[in-house]
């Protein structure tokens, strides 16, 4: 897959890149996910990059402010665009917005990379955009580069609980609306981050009763699978539960 992926990206560009990751299967292929995600960030980056040198050049008239700039590393964008806003004057934009909002979504499966400093500098991009540009998407992700950008930060290791508590937040403000995906967002974030308590009982509000056992499991904790099936008329878990409950008591 990974030189196949070169060869599609190489020859037939971003859009078919994009489609062929999204319509893989790489749950038992992290590594290949990631391979193909560092190429497809960095060439996207790389187009961006050019794009907006061209366009400076073209409005200052010379090279000078650019060329100190270095092309091709993390860095370059987010140099390019500081104290630049008329590049996004009059809802202009520099490259394909689909591939942009495709490419910075998909990047919260990087790994700590060079990749993922430029995927966070997309995403600074992307905030910069027209309103008009960013469409509507489903919480906790409704200000889309915004969020994504605060999830890639907690994956760089930046400001985590500052960032968790954003998503903390759009889980709890939605708990009355009964949408459960901002808390599934934050529970993929807590166990990532080993935040096994906080995750347990989150998981405990959130998640059917039957979903529970291996996290129970794991920790050593039924008690929120127990409060879960009880919550939801769940007798045949409630039981399983209360004898995981008291075989850890006997033990």
């Amino acid at each position: 897959m990974p030189l196949g992926f070169d060869w599609i990206l190489e020859r037939y560009g971003l859009c078919n890149a994009i489609t062929t990751l999204t319509s893989q299967d790489f749950s038992q292929m992290p590594a290949v996910r990631e391979y193909c995600l560092q190429k497809l960030i960095r060439a996207l980056y790389e187009e961006l990059a050019i794009r907006l040198r061209n366009e400076i050049e073209k409005h200052d008239g010379n090279r000078s402010a650019v060329e100190k700039i270095p092309v091709g590393e993390a860095g370059e964008i987010k140099k390019l665009i500081a104290n630049r806003p008329w590049l996004f004057e009059e809802d202009n934009y520099h490259i394909d917005l689909s591939h942009l909002s495709s490419a910075v979504q998909m990047s919260i499966h990087l790994p700590g990379c060079k990749e993922l400093e430029m995927a966070l500098e997309l995403c600074e991009y992307g905030k910069n955009l027209s309103s008009r540009f960013l469409g509507k998407s489903e919480p906790p992700f409704e200000n889309l580069y915004e969020s994504y950008g605060k999830y890639l930060e907690i994956n760089a290791g930046r400001d985590v609980e500052k960032n968790l508590d954003y998503f903390r937040k759009i889980a709890k403000e939605n708990e009355p609306d009964g949408s459960s995906y901002p808390a599934e967002v934050l529970l993929q974030l807590l166990e990532k981050l080993g935040k096994s308590e906080e995750a347990l009982e989150l998981a405990g509000k959130t998640l059917n009763a039957s979903g529970l056992y291996g996290m129970c499991s794991k920790a050593g904790n039924f008690k929120p699978m127990q409060h879960a099936a009880q919550a939801q008329d769940d007798p045949v878990h409630f039981l399983a539960a209360l004898i995981e409950v008291e075989k850890a008591g006997k033990a």
